[in-house]
């Protein structure tokens, strides 16, 4: 289904004009918002995923396992064109740039292998977070410690 991005809320959460609010499948970034707490990244991983979106038309699959969460958001693979006119799997590039870890929830996975080297090549080429602050920060960690 093709949709236009009105919305970026994090680095991982958008809003569609058509399918509502979508949370990214595959990756985790870290909080801008949690409970009223943010962590360091949240705003930079956010602000590239603005960048790469805003008002942009993409390509929206859900998650044929589970198509949306428990808060109504849909779980969503997002197709966007680059500026080269090549496909791109917005979900994976979040990783490739170092502005995301990989997260798998079931029933809705991605290939762990695959897009853990992703992350690896993001670290070893200082890419996006990484070269800020070293690391992507662990949002499901600061989540369990945030309750």
């Amino acid at each position: 289904m093709r949709d236009r991005v009105t919305r970026v809320s994090d680095g991982d959460t958008l809003r569609l004009e058509k399918l509502g609010s979508v949370r990214l499948v595959g990756v985790d970034t870290p909080e801008v918002n949690y409970q009223g707490k943010a962590q360091p990244g949240g705003r930079e991983a956010g602000e590239f995923l603005r960048n790469a979106l805003l008002d942009r038309e993409v390509e929206v699959k859900l998650c044929d396992k589970r198509p949306y969460d428990r808060y109504g958001r849909g779980l969503a693979f997002v197709y966007a064109t680059n500026p080269g006119g090549r496909r791109v799997l917005v979900n994976q590039e979040i990783i490739r740039q170092g502005y995301g870890r990989v997260y798998s929830l079931r029933p809705c996975t991605v290939n762990e292998s695959e897009w853990g080297a992703l992350y690896e090549e993001a670290r070893r080429n200082r890419r996006g977070l990484f070269a800020t602050l070293g690391d992507v920060p662990d949002a499901a960690d600061f989540r369990r410690e945030t309750r």
